[in-house]
């Protein structure tokens, strides 16, 4: 790998860890938001039971689908022809597990919400916020998209 494809990938790297942390912040943000409207306005205790385990059965749905997807983007990302075309599927696989991971405390912010209990979020905005950082990019990972799929190492 030469001096041009370790620059380029370290700042692809860069730029998507820092898009990262801007999904991962959203989280502390809606648990605000959850805290904020459970401790100062009217308490809302109208969410009917299923709806709740409805909901928190979509959030788990969403943690599925994330490693699913994350797992096949990245995986496809590595077959593609050039440095840059792997690059940026590899951008885009992050990205869009890391969105469907924020789904996960969105729905938590829902169902507190609905229904006042501020537990809802706190409990999905952890399982969300755990859930990215184990999928966190690591530079192994984007070192292995300078080599060509064809004659890339084995590993």
């Amino acid at each position: 790998m030469d001096h041009a494809e370790q620059a380029l990938l370290a700042r692809a790297m860069r730029t998507t860890t820092i898009i990262c942390f801007a999904i991962s912040m959203s989280v502390p943000i809606y648990v605000a938001i959850a805290w904020f409207m459970t401790t100062q306005g009217p308490r809302a205790d109208n969410v009917p039971v299923p709806v709740a385990y409805g909901l928190a059965a979509s959030a788990g749905a969403l943690l599925i689908a994330a490693a699913v997807v994350s797992r096949r983007m990245k995986a496809a990302a590595a077959t593609k022809p050039t440095l840059g075309e792997r690059i940026e599927a590899q951008r885009a696989a992050t990205i869009v597990s890391f969105a469907l991971r924020e789904g996960i405390a969105v729905i938590g912010l829902v169902i507190t919400l609905l229904g006042g209990d501020l537990r809802w979020c706190l409990g999905l905005a952890t399982v969300s916020l755990v859930s990215m950082l184990l999928d966190w990019p690591k530079p192994a990972e984007w070192e292995r998209l300078a080599y060509d799929p064809d004659t890339a190492p084995i590993r």
